[in-house]
């Protein structure tokens, strides 16, 4: 990841899950990236998640 020119993320959660969980995530996401990494970030909420504690990632690097 600390090669990567830009990443993107991707989160599916339950509607009930906070943001301060991803908000946990991406703070250890970008302190492992380059800081000149471009970051593309796109959260869906869904109801097709039936365990509200679960939450969903995608991640996708460019340009390694």
């Amino acid at each position: 990841m600390k090669n990567a020119k830009g990443i993107i993320i991707n989160f599916e959660i339950h509607p009930s899950i906070s943001l301060h969980l991803i908000n946990h995530v991406m703070q250890t996401i970008e302190n492992t990236i380059n800081p000149n990494c471009k970051v593309v970030l796109n959260t869906i909420s869904s109801t097709f998640i039936e365990d509200k504690k679960m939450v969903s990632v995608g991640v996708v690097l460019v340009g390694l």
